[in-house]
């Protein structure tokens, strides 16, 4: 039984407005985007958020008979309200859709200390950068920008992104992270803007040349990833620490048309009465990261659900509707 009283909303609204964007407050609970179309850290707390280690704490789905073969361990989570998506398809976008945000943190594996010293030390807050490099302060420890390119992880900008830049040009003239990060774009040049950043640091101009190497080397390709001490959003008060932090956005999947890429009737929306049981089987790269300036695929709100950013793989099974027959005598 499907009731949408906001479907003349959806399908009027103009998410590329501040206007229309803002009146999104008062149709979700849960809006994943400011009125300004935009996720930053005050963004994030009007997420509803909890912990996985707090909903491993739930009570566990024993119904072997809807489980498929290959999951288990599944735990009941939460009650989430209606959310239909009205025709024409093109309006299942990610203004519209419910959704779950997964969050990330990088972590040290094993062996990393040796595997890789630079990146270990980042990751530890002990990494101690050149003085021709850019480091900043978290707590009281000192972290680089991790740059993504390509799906490699470089850390910092001098010592590994230049470096191995340099390397293949040496040998390749035709070098994609050559041209990415040597040479000019429509926003300027990254590395030249890098060196500007180095040279105002710690001045009052450090923020502003941050901003300018920002947009040159997202625009380049990179994707940025900046340490904080990530709290935002728990609501216990509790934080997660400091690290290296980045979000999954996955749109719940009601009715799969099987057609990748291709937008369906329905086929993200969130109906009553049905229940949704979700794994993540696959994660294949680093999430998007916690600036939206850092990143170079940032989310909009008229992105389709479905399209060719693969970051993780998430399995949705929509429970089938069981009918019971209750006889009752008064």
């Amino acid at each position: 039984y499907v009731v949408d009283t906001d479907a003349a909303f959806k399908e009027a609204i103009v998410l590329s407005s501040v206007a229309g964007i803002g009146q999104l407050k008062d149709h979700f609970n849960f809006r994943l985007f400011d009125d300004n179309g935009e996720i930053n850290d005050n963004t994030r707390k009007q997420w509803y958020s909890e912990r996985i280690v707090d909903v491993l704490e739930n009570e566990e789905d024993n119904d072997e008979g809807w489980k498929p073969a290959a999951k288990s361990d599944y735990r009941i989570w939460r009650y989430v309200t209606e959310n239909t998506i009205p025709t024409p398809e093109k309006r299942q976008v990610s203004g519209l859709s419910t959704g779950i945000i997964f969050k990330g943190k990088l972590e040290a594996g094993d062996n990393l200390e040796t595997k890789h010293e630079d990146l270990y030390k980042a990751i530890s807050g002990t990494f101690t950068q050149s003085s021709d490099g850019y480091t900043y302060e978290v707590q009281g420890k000192h972290y680089p920008i991790l740059f993504e390119y390509k799906g490699t992880l470089y850390v910092g900008w001098n010592n590994e992104v230049v470096k191995k830049a340099q390397e293949e040009y040496a040998t390749d003239t035709n070098s994609e992270l050559y041209k990415a990060a040597m040479e000019n774009n429509e926003n300027g040049n990254p590395n030249t803007l890098y060196q500007a950043l180095v040279a105002a640091r710690n001045t009052t101009n450090e923020e502003k040349a941050l901003t300018a190497f920002r947009k040159a080397a997202t625009t380049a390709g990179f994707t940025l990833y900046q340490a904080s001490d990530d709290g935002d959003g728990i609501t216990d008060g509790a934080h997660d620490g400091v690290g290296y932090y980045f979000y999954y956005y996955y749109w719940n999947r009601h009715n799969d048309n099987q057609l990748p890429g291709t937008m369906g009737t329905m086929e993200f929306g969130t109906v009553r009465n049905n229940v949704y049981k979700l794994a993540v089987t696959n994660i294949r790269k680093l999430g998007h990261p916690r600036i939206s300036d850092n990143d170079p695929d940032p989310t909009d709100p008229e992105d389709p659900d479905e399209n060719g950013d693969l970051y993780i793989t998430v399995s949705v099974e929509v429970l089938p509707w069981v009918v019971r027959e209750n006889n009752i005598e008064f």
